[in-house]
């Protein structure tokens, strides 16, 4: 029991160091990202408010309740312990003199002192294993309690900090700025990067280390023409490839159907962020524009993984 409430503490204080280090991280970023706004930009400004009261606020009450509910109680539980841990070593000790008496008086059966002190040992070692027998189970048992106790305290402050930073993070996504996002934010930034990176690449100046990030899953770059809608699929090169029937399932399953559309014309990349199609592949529209706004290059999927 002792050696499990001990490692609950330290499983408890190293979550607690861990989080802390992680909101401090979250609430530096949080002032880092309002400077890279020129004009005054009220989501950012946002995004950093809750940081502050995550940390302020949110953060020292949650670490308060822990430590009042978990720390205290059970740091308190095992010096308690040390009482019952020095009469077992006293146990042992009073065994060991009993012991060592048995094994002389055997050899002295007639010795009448060696006899008393044997019955002597004896009983030491017997009161002292009775008392531990009797007290032992006890102090397991309410310590098993305490230790639940303290968990479940652990559990609902953990549920309580994280339900009143969702809420809050909920709150921030009803913004028009969140509200406009689509797709996945860190997939669409790979895409931007790419296509900064690429047209930095052409400038005379840039070295001809730089190179374009490959970007193999999801990104498309293509003109839709008005005769046919067409649309590209994901490749790993730049050779034309047959769709599977498990990719086209997927884009079914997870798309409805006025978002899929077949492509009609053969394409070939010719850059690392567009993707090589193949006549007859079921694609899915994600933007009717490329992640820089460009309404001339639409971004779709083709069910690759």
């Amino acid at each position: 029991m002792e050696k499990t409430v001990r490692s609950f503490l330290k499983d408890v204080e190293i979550f607690l160091c861990g989080m802390h280090e992680t909101i401090t991280y979250q609430l530096n970023i949080g002032a880092s990202i309002v400077p890279f706004y020129q004009e005054s930009n009220s989501e950012a400004e946002d995004y950093h408010k809750l940081q502050q009261l995550i940390c302020r606020r949110f953060w020292v009450e949650f670490k308060k309740i822990v430590e009042q509910r978990v720390l205290v109680p059970l740091h308190t539980l095992v010096e308690l312990f040390e009482g019952p841990a020095i009469l077992v070593q006293k146990r042992h000790d009073k065994l060991l003199d009993y012991d060592g008496c048995f094994a002389k008086a055997e050899k002295n059966k007639e010795n009448r002192l060696i006899q008393e002190e044997l019955l002597a040992t004896k009983s030491n070692y017997e009161a002292l294993n009775s008392q531990l027998l009797e007290e032992l189970p006890t102090l397991n048992s309410l310590a098993s309690e305490m230790l639940v106790e303290c968990l479940a305290a652990f559990i609902m402050a953990r549920k309580m900090f994280s339900g009143r930073i969702t809420k809050e993070y909920f709150a921030l996504m009803e913004t028009p700025f969140m509200k406009s996002a689509q797709g996945d934010a860190i997939e669409s930034f790979a895409v931007k990067h790419s296509l900064v990176w690429n047209q930095l690449g052409r400038f005379s100046f840039s070295p001809k280390s730089v190179k374009t990030d490959t970007l193999t899953k999801r990104n498309s770059k293509t003109s839709p023409t008005s005769a046919t809608k067409q649309f590209e699929s994901d490749t790993l090169n730049k050779h034309n490839q047959i769709q599977s029937h498990s990719q086209q399932a997927y884009l079914q399953s997870r798309y409805s159907h006025d978002m899929l559309y077949c492509v009609a014309v053969p394409y070939t990349a010719a850059e690392a962020v567009e993707l090589t199609v193949s006549r007859g592949n079921i694609v899915a529209v994600i933007k009717k524009h490329d992640p820089l706004g460009d309404t001339r290059m639409w971004f779709v999927e083709d069910g690759s993984r």
